[in-house]
């Protein structure tokens, strides 16, 4: 089957807190944890050589988030990805683009799931450049498979870049869904399947 966290794995997730959204919405979601600092120091550009032809004039950015079975295969379940490219001087986005994915590695056992909506944007403003991407998803078995708890989830994805840096956000409401288990029988022994979420971001600068 295709979902679940198994026994003992552990969990990334951090303390609630409400994070501003696009448009002054509160969303009372939990980011993901990362393994280092959410503010990208590694490409940072000084102001004052954002003029010089040697230094980068754009940052290129990607954001996925993935919701994966852990069954061993680790196969994606449902994602969200993000991607922007703005001029650093002008905060100016050139390319913005928004993806939502459900994919169903179980079918056969009756496990699917499904795309609800995907939505994004993005806007120059106060001298940054923001991009955003949600994602909303559910599951549903017809097989012997039985879910314990709700499946319904959804991803929000958020770029917001300056001259100098980006930051970078992952947020899943409800974090319980980590909790999500999948559970029947196969050749005559009951299997148990949880899931887990992913963050991954990559960024590029260039003249």
């Amino acid at each position: 089957t295709n979902t679940g966290v198994p026994d003992g794995s552990g969990s990334q997730r951090v303390g609630p807190q409400s994070l501003a959204w696009h448009g002054g919405q509160v969303a009372g979601f939990v980011p993901i944890a990362w393994r280092g600092d959410m503010d990208v120091n590694a490409d940072s550009v000084p102001a004052t050589s954002i003029n010089d032809p040697s230094w980068p004039t754009w940052r290129d950015s990607t954001l996925r988030m993935v919701l994966k079975a852990a069954d061993g295969a680790g196969f994606d379940l449902t994602e969200t990805v993000v991607r922007r490219k703005y001029l650093l001087d002008s905060r100016v986005t050139e390319i913005f683009q928004k993806n939502c994915l459900a994919r169903s590695p179980a079918r056969l056992a009756g496990v699917r799931w499904y795309l609800d909506g995907c939505t994004g944007g993005h806007a120059t403003s106060l001298g940054r450049s923001q991009a955003w991407a949600q994602g909303r998803f559910h599951g549903e078995t017809t097989g012997n498979f039985r879910f314990n708890r709700s499946t319904r989830h959804t991803m929000n994805l958020l770029l917001d870049g300056s001259q100098n840096r980006e930051i970078r956000r992952c947020t899943i409401n409800p974090t319980s869904i980590e909790d999500l288990t999948a559970s029947g029988w196969v050749l005559l022994r009951r299997i148990t399947i949880g899931v887990w979420v992913t963050c991954r971001y990559s960024s590029s600068t260039g003249p």
